[in-house]
């Protein structure tokens, strides 16, 4: 299973490689954590949670740092959150209790990239939670 640098490390692999050096480069975010148990603690969700109004690819961790989901949408960046301090990620059925998120913001111009960019690590990482690809 792949740690968040590994990841991290192949999204400018996949910058160099196949991106236009004149093109804007994606903004990455802190690690933040999906259920913070106490208030006003730094990297915690929502308040200080960049790039969950762009679209782009994000990382779901447990709390080791294992990449356990890659996904992405081309719209925002966003997972439900209930309004009362609590996070609410989508399924149920997790490999392992998902801990942390990261964000890979793509520019608004370039959208039509987070689908690739999602594919390319989905083609170079191994997680526990995507289906596509999995051996």
């Amino acid at each position: 299973m792949a740690k968040l640098d590994e990841v991290l490390k192949l999204v400018r692999l996949y910058e160099e490689k196949y991106r236009h050096p004149s093109l804007t480069r994606f903004s990455v975010s802190n690690k933040y954590d999906l259920f913070p148990g106490k208030e006003n603690m730094e990297n915690c969700w929502p308040q200080c949670y960049p790039y969950a109004d762009r679209p782009g690819v994000y990382l779901i961790m447990d709390d080791k740092d294992n990449v356990l989901y890659i996904g992405k949408s081309s719209v925002a960046i966003g997972i439900c959150y209930d309004g009362e301090g609590k996070c609410r990620v989508r399924s149920p059925y997790w490999s392992t209790s998902p801990k942390y998120i990261a964000a890979i913001a793509v520019p608004f111009d370039s959208a039509f990239e987070c689908a690739a960019l999602e594919e390319f690590l989905l083609a170079n990482v191994q997680t526990t939670d995507n289906s596509i690809f999995q051996k």
